[in-house]
């Protein structure tokens, strides 16, 4: 890492939010592969290409797009978290062309670059200049080469992610908000903010595009296995720090109360709002 520019999301990343995403990988791998799959839909991957994966996290989709590019490619994955780039680690050990690195993609140098995909499934949100941080990426990728990524829409028009906090204001107090341009889940929800950020990064032919889809909460999708995914991840575990054990479980009733009026045949299932937004580089 070559200085350090996004040092709260590093801590919080390393201390906080990394460990807890390692503990539930493939309960969240499961949850995001539709979305990772309608991202990489939109990316013309071809053999040998390659490929930065942007906060890959414990590596599903540079795992995924390792596949793709095959042996004679190369896809280089991007994390703050020491803790998730060993997971990833454990989880490519027979795949040599898929390597990781630790970094802040915003100011951290690519020996593997210039790369004819920068890809990021969440991962470009966390930056503390966004602009900045896209024209470092820009440095790296090849002129004819193409930005691709999946983020978040306004919090509000997440059910997916609203449902189980609305029902447990019933009980604790709701997050405060926040700068909505913080880094953060929603930092590129304004979608005229997101084009200019890449414009004056550098990026040209941005195309910022919705996607809408039903998204399961929890292993399998089921009722219980919905509640305890909620309360494991996400911000009602932060809302019941100091809780006690019985406004706890008031919670818990409250949030499985909420998720029955979607649980269906394919168990619980609430819409989701992303954009996937795409752009070239050099001209």
């Amino acid at each position: 890492m070559n200085t350090v520019a996004n040092a709260d999301q590093i801590e919080y990343w390393n201390e906080v939010s990394g460990p807890k995403w390692v503990r539930l990988q493939e309960e969240l791998d499961e949850q995001l592969q539709p979305l990772e799959e309608a991202l990489l839909a939109n990316i013309n991957l071809d053999e040998g290409d390659s490929v930065l994966d942007v906060g890959c996290g414990c590596g599903a989709t540079s795992i995924t797009m390792g596949k793709i590019v095959g042996e004679h490619g190369q896809v280089t994955g991007v994390d703050v978290s020491i803790a998730m780039l060993q997971h990833a680690l454990t989880r490519t050990s027979n795949h040599s062309h898929v390597q990781f690195i630790e970094g802040d993609a915003q100011v951290c140098n690519f020996p593997n670059g210039p790369f004819d995909h920068i890809v990021s499934r969440f991962g470009v949100m966390f930056f503390e200049n966004p602009t900045v941080a896209f024209s470092n990426l820009l440095r790296y990728l090849k002129p004819e080469g193409t930005l691709s990524f999946i983020c978040w829409r306004a919090l509000e028009d997440n059910p997916w992610m609203t449902v189980p906090v609305d029902a447990a204001t019933q009980h604790v107090p709701r997050p405060p908000e926040g700068d909505p341009h913080a880094p953060g889940p929603a930092a590129f929800a304004d979608a005229e903010r997101t084009k200019k950020i890449l414009h004056d990064a550098g990026f040209h032919s941005v195309t910022i595009s919705p996607l809408d889809m039903e998204l399961p909460i929890g292993p399998g999708g089921t009722l219980d296995a919905s509640v305890d995914f909620t309360m494991k991840m996400g911000p009602v575990p932060r809302m019941l720090n100091d809780a006690d054990e019985a406004t706890v479980e008031l919670v818990r009733e409250a949030i499985k109360n909420a998720l029955k009026h979607y649980d269906g045949e394919q168990g619980v299932r609430l819409r989701s709002a992303t954009w996937i937004v795409q752009a070239k580089g050099i001209e």
